[in-house]
């Protein structure tokens, strides 16, 4: 084993490079703490060690190792770590039994350190010694064993202090330097607010021997070429009562008010008629200029003292000097600490019970309104309404600021104010009610509010009236009688539910009683409650199967309000059940609510050696108790009837419906058909049934605000539970197939629901809630997480909340275009325009500032909106130089690049041509010029007729030497020689590498002199304009004649929405009379308002622009500028990584990233450089496999340059560097590694 010198030397080697290294201030509380010498030291450790002796008597010795709770303590955590995040570190080393982030009591955040349980401690430590300084979220955890034991951290018996540590010196360093001389149970470096190091730090080792050697070791070592002190930790009440004897026998002497000329020697002049001086300096600056201060240290505090007395005030050289002993920071700080305390507290004594405190006010509420509302009742010394600071404002009001809705008004005495209080709150104040009340410090109005949060926690913590502490089932109410079941211990503990009828929750078929809830029976003195519980989403609660679940769930909150329900006497006859006055909705819920307590209860997995083992007249008893709650969340109003029913089957028919949740909901509907017919087809009533309706809403949204959650699981991109492959499916898993390597199994339950014989449509249907109940806990985590923030497979960014809302709004409204007339514009015409204006305002593109039903703003020389302009070559480009556009919603950027194609050919046809082609039918004419076009360019081609091979694409920028506009220019010219109309398509952002044209400008001018249509295909790099650091790329997007853009890519709203942006001058003249409706039932054109259905591919729109103006209106232009540029900033992030530090493993196959997309592929190994482009197109295959299966993240592959290739594109709103970055990266790192 190497010594302790040499552990020191290794660490000073290693940082001895460090250019930061530079001494580090030392903090003034623990400075006092050089003044002693070793021999205090020890004779403090030694009376600490004597204390912990005595208390040893008194209290159970800490064990020779710490370890027997196998409980770890982890500080140094970054306030948003998880215990998601800690349980997938901590249990990649052990199963892990619990975790907890510690948290502030009100305001819930991390208090930045944690504590891990495991099951043994043998686990424990192997996660201290493999985990110890891990990087969590870029910060070094520090890890050590919890020490319950209070004795051994309070006695302090082996901890050490070390000062004068170099910057560069953090716990790991310090733990690895002093690990040399004991079992060290916590290390730590001081640091300040910033994460530096304060240069000082404390070692606690398990022995006093171990401290005591690492001080005659280390103690004036060099550790980084800096000298440390170490030496036994002085607790802060020791240190200050030294610091305290020190200050009474001060001998240095602080002296300020000096001329900047005095110098050294005039001072210690002055200074040594009272005594001996040992050391006299004036503090100077950089220059060497004096500061005006100076210190003077004596040999003797008696004449220190004197010097103070009677130089202090003293006139010296026309200065007055200020002469006192010399104070550490610290204690300057704390005496001004205490003088800014007292002027607190004398403050707030003088306006105790006078100060009141308003808020609800108007903006329009000044200073003088508020004291003359308030001065009836008393005289008012002050009183201001608080503003937000402004310095814009050229005038004195608006210099003032807006209002923040609060002020203050102070009085005289208390009385006035009391009465002030009384009288003024809840009245109205211009148009609110205002709140008044006493002025309260910050500090005790956070006590009231913890001491409330404590209240409100332990009223939740009692246990209601009537039941069993601990939240446990009174024992006498489980059900009673002869072939009661007997209990088998009390299983899983739950809270507090309503107490349960002594009787069995179902009856027989025969049996025609329904004993209401809330009556009392005979012979049984309780009264049942119903407690008005939330119903939670069944998933919780059943397996896959069909089960109860065996596994601890959290327990729901107990009911905070009591619905006490009348009570009535039991009466055997006819009409009984008269006697229940609760509304039927209440039942159902309340039934509900039972079986989520008995199913949270968790009876276990009944099997058929359990029932086979139990006496024959408990068996039915025991299918019961799991069977009810199963059926009570699937028809609550009649499910003791259906539970009886359904009991008289046999027992193996019993356990295989409690096994296979479909196979219960088809006998639960049938013994529901079998009750009331009319019932067994109640599913197009369900509009009359609100409780109905208000459960499945609370399902799905459920469902739908889990995925706006923030978790790494939301982060993931696989299905949660993704549907079998219908090969797997069609295998039965009983059979042994020696032809395969891997067996899939599948649960039942799926099996059932995939199986071709219930997938054929019902005669009476499951009912509505079943049906959601199906999409909430079987589809929804059957799909894909293509919403999440890691799925970079497709341009698509999810949805935002906002759209996620509007778009909810939509299908629940409905709404269609036909509604809308020129008299009367529905709200889908106004939200439609604001949206589109909006789209047009985030793209940085000229449109119309008013339009009305009454004018229309023109172009100039551009003509009226009626489509009577004149022809001129080049006409889209008339009036304003870069004209003026509109907008509308399409499909998607399929449907806008094929209504720009159409309204393209027959601009083309009208003005090139001379041909109608809505009249006079396609002459073939037309040619398409594109340049890194997207696939749905030849779609548009064909299906308008122009034809795919009509679609010429001109060599890619890179492909040849010549610039782009050069050699589209020479085949514009070279097609319109020919004879044909010429249409540009241009792609702004390729698809598979985000490239722009470089000169679009120019590419403009060329369509403008030879008569050619210019359409932009901009679906999600016109977003580029959202960021003033991006825009440049989209230059010139301004020049053309119509764009395509995408709004369920970087706007982040629901699929299904694409947007058309055109030159106002095209829609008179070519859109109407190209996509105009006939039909009788159909509003026609008129000239001042274009209808939708007249200027776009469909008839039937859904109102898409409602999400879009939904999530413009919600985060503006800022917050697209910050969606844009924080991708961006992943994709360069990724970009850089892959070509400056793992070039190895991955190759880019661009020369930048210029926007949201890197393209990539695998580095091929020497081995592999020659191998046929087949083997490497399965090798970037496999890789691209192995990544979307992490689930990490997910890509999509494409094709780039004829080389099978990887893409990446970014463009999801929840996508950030600092929490997805790290993962991806590891991932990628480590299948990037595989040769496969």
């Amino acid at each position: 084993m190497s010594s302790p010198v040499a552990a020191a030397s290794v660490l000073a080697a290693a940082g001895a490079t460090d250019p930061a290294s530079e001494s580090a201030p030392v903090s003034a509380v623990t400075v006092a703490i050089s003044h002693l010498t070793l021999e205090e030291q020890q004779k403090i450790a030694a009376a600490q060690a004597k204390a912990a002796a005595q208390a040893a008597h008194l209290a159970p010795s800490p064990a020779a190792h710490p370890t027997p709770s196998a409980s770890l303590y982890i500080g140094e955590l970054d306030p948003s770590v998880n215990e998601a995040l800690l349980f997938e570190l901590f249990n990649s080393v052990g199963p892990v039994a619990s975790i907890r982030v510690c948290r502030d009591a009100v305001t819930r955040r991390s208090l930045g350190y944690a504590y891990v349980n495991f099951h043994n401690a043998a686990d424990g430590e192997r996660a201290l010694e493999a985990l110890n300084y891990t990087l969590i979220k870029n910060r070094p955890c520090r890890i050590m064993w919890s020490q319950r034991d209070p004795a051994l951290r309070k006695t302090g018996t082996g901890n050490i202090f070390i000062k004068n540590l170099d910057a560069a010196i953090d716990n790991k360093a310090l733990h690895d330097t002093f690990s040399a001389f004991g079992n060290i149970l916590s290390c730590k470096v001081a640091t300040g607010n910033d994460g530096q190091s304060k240069g000082y730090g404390f070692v606690h080792y398990e022995t006093n021997e171990a401290a005591e050697n690492a001080i005659k070791h280390v103690n004036g070592m060099l550790l980084n070429d800096k000298k440390v002190y170490v030496g036994h930790h002085v607790s802060k009440k020791e240190r200050q009562s030294k610091v305290e004897e020190m200050t009474a026998r001060f001998t240095n002497v602080y002296v300020k008010n000096l001329n900047t000329d005095t110098t050294e020697q005039e001072i210690e002049a002055l200074f040594t008629q009272f005594g001996p001086i040992t050391s006299c300096v004036v503090v100077k600056d950089g220059r060497s200029l004096s500061r005006g201060f100076g210190f003077v240290n004596f040999e003797h505090h008696e004449d220190a003292g004197r010097a103070v007395d009677e130089l202090h005030d003293l006139d010296y050289r026309g200065k007055k000097l200020f002469v006192a002993r010399a104070q550490k920071k610290s204690e300057r700080e704390e005496e001004l600490r205490r003088q800014y305390e007292h002027r607190r507290m004398e403050k707030l004594n003088k306006y105790q019970g006078v100060n009141l405190y308003i808020k609800n006010l108007d903006d329009d509420i000044d200073d003088h309104r508020l004291r003359q509302e308030f001065s009836v009742y008393g005289m008012i010394t002050s009183a201001k309404v608080m503003r937000e600071e402004r310095t814009d404002g050229e005038g004195e009001e608006d210099s003032k600021g807006i209002s923040k809705g609060f002020g203050f008004v102070c009085f005289s005495s208390p009385d006035e104010a009391t009465k002030a209080v009384t009288e003024m709150n809840s009245r109205m104040l211009g148009s609110k009610p205002i709140y008044v009340a006493l002025a309260q410090r910050k500090e005790v109005r956070q006590s009231q509010l913890e001491a409330q949060m404590a209240q409100r926690n332990q009223f939740r913590l009692q246990p209601i009236p009537g039941q069993a502490l601990g939240g446990i089932y009174p024992p006498q109410l489980f059900y009673p009688g002869p072939g009661v079941f007997p209990s088998q211990g009390r299983g899983m503990i739950y809270p507090s539910q309503p107490s349960i009828i002594p009787r069995p929750r179902w009856v027989a078929a025969n049996e025609q009683q329904h004993v209401s809830a809330g009556v009392t029976m005979p012979g049984y003195g309780y009264q049942q409650q119903a407690y008005m519980t939330r119903l939670r989403p069944p998933q919780t609660q059943r397996r896959m199967g069909g089960r109860t679940s065996g596994q601890v769930q959290r327990p729901p909150r107990p009911p905070t309000q009591v619905a006490p329900v009348g009570v009535a006497r039991f009466n055997p006859g006819p009409g009984h059940a008269r006697g229940n006055d609760r509304p039927r909705a209440i039942v159902s819920i309340t039934a509900a609510a039972a079986a989520t307590a008995t199913a949270d209860a968790g009876y276990g997995s009944l099997t058929a050696a359990a029932l086979a083992a139990a006496d024959p007249d408990m068996q039915k008893q025991m299918v019961g108790e799991h069977l009810y709650p199963q059926v009570v969340l699937r028809q609550p109003d009649y499910a003791g009837k259906i539970t009886g029913m359904l009991l008289e089957m046999d027992n193996g028919e019993l356990l295989h419906l409690l096994e296979d949740s479909r196979a219960l909901d088809v006998k639960v509907g049938q013994a529901l058909h079998a009750i009331s017919p009319s019932q067994g087809r109640h599913t197009m009533a369900l509009h009359d049934d609100h409780t109905v309706i208000a459960k499945l809403l609370e399902l799905i949204a459920h469902a739908a605000t889990s995925r706006f959650e923030t978790t790494e699981a939301q982060r993931q991109t696989l299905p949660l539970r993704p549907f079998p492959a219908l090969a797997d499916l069609s295998r039965d898993d009983t059979q042994n197939d020696s032809t395969t390597t891997t067996t899939t199994t599948i649960d039942p339950a799926t099996r059932a629901f995939l199986a071709p014989h219930l997938q054929q449509l019902s005669s009476d249907g499951l009912g509505l809630e079943l049906t959601v109940q199906e999409l909430v806990s079987r589809i929804g985590p059957s799909l894909a997480n293509s919403a999440g923030p890691r799925y970079f497979g497709l341009v698509t960014g999810g949805v935002t909340p906002a759209a996620f809302l509007a778009d909810w709004l939509v299908t629940m409204y409905d709404q269609n275009t036909i509604l809308d007339s020129v008299e009367h514009m529905s709200g889908y015409s106004v939200i439609t325009d604001q949206a589109m204006k909006m789209v047009l305002d985030l793209f940085s593109l000229p449109r119309e500032v008013i339009r009305t039903a009454t004018t229309t703003t023109n172009d100039d020389n551009s003509g009226g909106d009626d489509g009577t302009e004149a022809v001129v070559a080049g006409e889209p480009y008339l009036g304003k130089k870069e004209g003026i556009f509109r907008a509308m919603t399409t499909t998607g950027s399929t449907a806008s690049n094929i209504v720009g194609m159409a309204v393209g050919r027959q601009w083309l046809g009208k003005h090139v041509r001379g041909v109608d082609y809505t009249q006079d039918g396609y002459d073939g004419q037309v040619v398409v010029l594109t340049n890194m076009a997207h696939a749905t360019v030849w779609k548009a081609a064909s299906i308008l007729g122009i034809g795919r091979r009509q679609v010429m694409e001109v060599p890619s920028m890179g492909g040849r030497e010549d610039p782009l506009e050069t050699v589209l220019e020479q085949e514009v010219l070279k097609w319109k020689n020919a004879g044909k109309a010429v249409m540009v398509f241009l792609s702004f952002g390729e698809v598979n590498t985000g490239i722009f044209p470089r000169n679009t400008r120019r590419i403009a001018e060329i369509c403008r002199e030879n008569h050619v249509y210019f359409h932009i295909d901009g679906a999600f790099g016109i977003y580029s304009r959202c960021s003033p650091k991006y825009a440049h790329l989209a230059d010139g997007l301004e020049l053309a004649d119509s764009i395509t853009a995408c709004g369920h890519k970087w706007l982040n709203v629901p699929y299904d929405c694409g947007l058309f942006l055109y030159r106002r001058s095209l829609e008179k003249t070519i859109m109407e009379p190209l996509f105009s409706s006939s039909a009788a039932y159909l509003r026609p054109s008129d000239s001042l308002f274009s209808h939708p259905m007249n200027i776009s591919i469909e008839n039937s729109q859904r109102f898409r622009a409602l999400p879009v103006w939904a999530t413009l209106k919600a985060y503006g232009r800022e917050g697209y500028r910050r969606i844009v540029e924080e991708n961006c900033r992943f994709a360069k992030t990724l970009y850089s990584w892959m070509k400056e530090t793992r070039p190895d493993l991955y190759t880019v196959l661009t020369e930048e990233c210029p926007l949201n997309i890197v393209v990539f592929a695998q580095t091929p190994s020497r081995s592999e450089e020659n191998e046929s482009s087949e083997v490497l197109e399965k090798r970037n295959a496999a890789l691209l496999s192995r990544i979307n299966h992490t689930g990490v993240a997910y890509f999509s592959p494409t094709v780039w340059n004829g080389q099978p290739a990887i893409r990446a594109a970014i463009s999801n709103w929840k996508t950030t560097v600092e929490l997805d970055w790290e993962p991806v990266r590891a991932m990628l790192q480590e299948q990037g590694a595989i040769r496969a």
